[in-house]
């Protein structure tokens, strides 16, 4: 309980205004996209969302990179395990309860994922994670930059919040 506490402590301090990127953690890996990178847990894979439109089908917690032109219908499992999903398609109108934010010197609009506001999540997949009712992340747009990410971690925000104080230009 009080590794938690001090890894949302660290989190919360990173978020809040940290001009330098986060050291590497140990036994994670950089993901990048588009100019900017974030660092995820060694075992995530990384998936190429132009190949492959409904990554959450497959097994194991990912990072999504991009989006196929044609979007189906996704069958909806049951997510286990977190999804990070990074792309370009900033369209979407942003959710008045996205904050403006700084992460590592990035100018941001930030909004938290909760099990209580899932509904405000701006998403294509909106229909598809309210149905983690227990899960929690975050959805981030960097701004001057047009990219998108966002997060769901059925098992809480822990892992989500040391992921996000990661987020910096690569």
């Amino acid at each position: 309980m009080r590794r938690a506490a001090v890894a949302l402590l660290v989190a919360g301090v990173a978020v809040a205004g940290c001009t330098h990127p986060t050291a590497r953690p140990a036994g994670w890996k950089a993901v990048r996209y588009h100019g900017l990178s974030f660092f995820v847990p060694a075992s995530w894979r990384v998936r190429d969302g132009r190949r492959f439109p409904c990554p959450g089908m497959l097994a194991g917690p990912a990072v999504v990179l991009g989006h196929a032109k044609v979007i189906p219908p996704c069958p909806m499992p049951q997510l286990r395990t977190p999804l990070l999903w990074m792309d370009d398609r900033v369209e979407d109108q942003l959710p008045a309860t996205a904050v403006p934010a700084r992460i590592n010197g990035l100018a941001v609009r930030l909004l938290r994922l909760r099990p209580d506001n899932l509904g405000q999540a701006s998403s294509d997949e909106l229909m598809y994670w309210s149905q983690y009712r227990g899960a929690s992340g975050f959805q981030v747009w960097v701004l001057g930059q047009g990219v998108r990410a966002e997060l769901l971690d059925p098992a809480g925000g822990v892992v989500a919040d040391q992921v996000l104080a990661t987020l910096h230009r690569s």
